[in-house]
């Protein structure tokens, strides 16, 4: 019997002030967005997301940290593949999601390789902050077409999580997989599992002061870490994500009001190599 939802991770935090990032063009760019800044520099790729009736989002995408994923969302941008596709999934202090070919977070073939899908990434570099841009996973950890925004504001002390708690976490997973059969569709859902605790113990672990301090100041959802794949930042367009994030929800396929009332359209995504403006006039 197939499982068909992962565990569902509730942040309990206060609600922060607000959050900005701001934009530097000069110097070289952080690999991530663990800096208090994100910052551009000569060649790096942005995906400029414009929703229908909302306005544009801009994201620095992260090759060096999520290869796999920056490489499938750019070859599905320039294809088109998402121009006139939906955001199915809006829940307030959390995400919101897009990108599924049916328009409900099902269906979408990656395009990376032959599998049409690829597994998860992850790097201390790429976390799930307020803006962080990331791909769904399912209960397999596989990844296709559908793209999730980080929209929550509301601030965590990461401290508090025990990565050797969370360690005995993937161990419990880890267990219940000896018991098992090759061939037996639990086994790659308690594989996933259990890499994801693994992964997820060992980012906490390894958060450095700059990690602790944004997540405290800017807010996100760090339990996220170990499993869904960051590929990406939002640096600008954050109006757009909160306008999106205020809109009213129905009951969707979940099972709880996460489907938006009025369809919201993805127009366009637009994949843009960064030229600082000095080079950008030498063109």
């Amino acid at each position: 019997m197939r499982l068909k939802k992962i565990k569902n991770i509730v942040l309990s935090c206060l609600l922060a002030a607000g959050c900005m990032l701001s934009l530097t063009a000069c110097g070289k760019a952080p690999a991530g967005n663990v800096a208090e800044e994100i910052t551009l520099a000569d060649g790096d790729k942005i995906a400029d997301i414009v929703i229908e009736d909302y306005g544009t989002i801009s994201v620095k995408l992260f090759p060096d940290l999520a290869p796999n994923a920056v490489d499938n969302f750019i070859k599905l941008a320039e294809s088109g593949y998402y121009d006139g596709l939906k955001i199915h999934y809006v829940a307030k202090d959390e995400c919101i999601r897009g990108g599924s070919l049916n328009g409900d977070g099902t269906g979408g073939t990656a395009l990376i390789n032959d599998d049409g899908q690829f597994g998860v990434e992850t790097h201390e570099d790429a976390r799930n902050f307020y803006g962080a841009v990331g791909y769904v996973a399912d209960q397999y950890g596989y990844n296709t077409t559908t793209f999730y925004m980080v929209n929550n504001k509301k601030v965590d002390d990461i401290t508090k999580y025990s990565a050797d708690l969370i360690k005995n976490e993937a161990t419990l997973y880890a267990d219940q997989k000896e018991s098992l059969e090759e061939g037996d569709p639990l086994l790659e859902y308690l594989t996933y599992q259990e890499t994801y605790y693994t992964n997820l113990a060992d980012m906490i672990g390894k958060a450095s002061d700059d990690v602790v301090k944004k997540y405290a100041e800017k807010g996100g959802n760090p339990l996220w870490d170990g499993g869904f794949t960051v590929f990406g930042q939002i640096y600008a367009g954050f109006d757009v994500l909160d306008k999106l994030s205020g809109v009213d929800v129905v009951m969707g396929r979940e099972g709880n009001k996460t489907k938006p009332k009025t369809d919201i359209i993805i127009e366009s995504v637009t994949i843009i190599e960064y030229k600082t403006p000095e080079e950008a006039a030498e063109s």
